[in-house]
This record gives structure tokens, sequence and C-alpha cells, in this order.
């Protein structure tokens, strides 16, 4: 199969659970109201095909990210050849794209556990909390549709991407895609001229008797030493 198959499936996996979605929240809505039970059956069916479209989707965008199909533009502008596979793993929420696509991944999947929780059950909340999470998944849909999507094709492919590998430098380390964590080595600096003690250097005497030069002020007087006593007194 040609790749740009597979890109085409992938849209179109995003294009049907755009609708799906959007009938979910009125038949959701229209079956509670008007106590409709029909309705409330066709709405589960409706959450298990979105469980399986968005379940496609994460497949083919996590099958060319591991398989290096640079031909796609979310996979050339977050992996690399040499990263590890961690990395080209988690590079599905990496990215704008890939990130709109895991949440609603993950939607669908909460939404088939609230099937699966009360399954057999009347519950009156069912409906209201599916129409809910249905038009949460509509809003993402609408994203990866019209505005943002992963599975755009460029016209040439090239060689490698940038990627997110595991840097190491010299006095820290940086792990891939994140901040540079920075250890210290060597001796530590030397403390800067302006922020020597007080008591030190030429100034310091001034410092110690309150500078009172450097401030525009004029020192206190001193009183002159005062000449020695003569004994009192005749001589023996």
């Amino acid at each position: 199969m040609a790749l740009s198959q597979i890109a085409e499936i992938g849209n179109l996996t995003l294009v049907l659970g755009l609708v799906v979605s959007l009938y979910l929240i009125f038949a959701a809505i229209f079956s509670q109201r008007k106590q409709r039970p029909e309705f409330l059956v066709s709405v589960k069916h409706g959450v298990w095909v979105i469980a399986g479209l968005t379940t496609l989707a994460v497949f083919i965008l996590e099958w060319a990210l591991l398989t290096h199909q640079f031909r796609f533009e979310y996979v050339a502008s977050h992996v690399s050849r040499d990263q590890p596979v961690l990395y080209t793993v988690s590079a599905l929420w990496g990215g704008q794209e890939g990130s709109l696509l895991f949440w609603v991944w993950l939607l669908s999947l909460f939404s088939a556990a609230v099937l699966i929780q009360h399954f057999g059950q009347r519950n009156p909340l069912v409906p209201w909390v599916i129409a809910f999470m249905a038009f949460t998944q509509a809003f993402f849909f609408a994203l990866l549709v019209f505005i943002t999507g992963p599975f755009t094709l460029l016209a040439q492919t090239p060689a490698d991407g940038p990627g997110r590998p595991l840097r190491r430098r010299r006095g820290g380390a940086s792990l891939g895609g994140g901040a540079p964590v920075t250890v210290p080595r060597g001796r530590p600096a030397r403390r800067p001229l302006d922020r020597q003690p007080a008591d030190r250097g030429p100034l310091a005497g001034d410092r110690r008797s309150g500078g009172g030069a450097r401030h525009g002020r004029r020192p206190a007087p001193t009183s002159p030493p005062r000449p020695p006593e003569e004994p009192s007194g005749r001589p023996s």
C-alpha cells in the first residue's frame, strides 16, 4: 500500500470520527428527552465506532514514527533515526497534532469505559455523559480535520529529521526535548570585586569609620594628643 493511501486512511478516520461524534451529541440528547431507547442503542454503537477509529489513527501515526516515515510532516519534525525508541514512541504526543490525536483517543476510551461500567443498566445520566464527551471529541476532531492534522505529507522526503535525541554536555546532561540539567564541576568562581567584604581593601578604614569621605560628609574632628604631665613636688 502506498504511503499516500495510508495518509488518506488516517485523514478519513478523523473525518468519520467528527461525523459520528456530532451524531452522538444529538442522538444522546434526543433519546433522553424523547424517551427513544432505539436512539440510545445507536449511541452506544457510535461510541465503539469512535473508539475503533481513533485507535486506528493512533496506530497509523505510531507506525509512521517507529518506521521513520519522514514523508509525513509530523514524523520529519519530531523524530530522527538515531533517536532512542522510548523517545520515538513518546513523540506521539510530543507535538500539537499528535497530542490532539492522543487526547481524543483517550476520550474515546473513557467513553467506552463508561458503557462497560453501566452495561445492562438504565442510568439516566449515561446519555448526558456520552453527549458531553462526544461534544469534546467533536471539538478535537474539528481541530484535526480543519486546522492541523498529523497525516500531512511533504512534497519531498527528507533523509532524516531533527528529533529529540539524548544529548550530553560537559557540565550537565540534557534529556530529549527537555531543558538541560546542569551539574556544576570544578572549583567555585571567585567572588566579584564589588562583593568583597567590607573589612578588606584600601578603603576598609573609611568603611569602618562610617565612610564619611565617600558620601560627602566631613569626618568627625579628633582632639590632638595631650602632652605628658610633669611630676609635681620637689626632688628629695
